[in-house]
């Protein structure tokens, strides 16, 4: 589990579940992550990857498309 907290200066906390996934009929293996919304436990977001790393590729863009949208209020 992944976890992205607001007191490190995130604008919210988040935690992201991160399952393996093997599909030999579609020959692709990656990964399946569920986010959740640690404050309220609830989901989110659920997205697929090929790398560990996209959860933190997919969180950033999260975080800075929330921070535009609490900057234009």
């Amino acid at each position: 589990m992944l976890v992205f907290n607001k007191e490190n200066g995130y604008p919210m906390s988040i935690a992201i579940e991160t399952m393996s996934v093997d599909s030999p009929k579609d020959e692709w293996s990656g990964y399946e992550s569920i986010v959740t919304d640690i404050d309220t436990d609830k989901v989110i977001a659920e997205f697929t990857h090929e790398t560990l790393r996209g959860r933190v590729h997919w969180a950033n863009g999260f975080f800075d498309a929330l921070k535009y949208q609490i900057k234009d209020k």
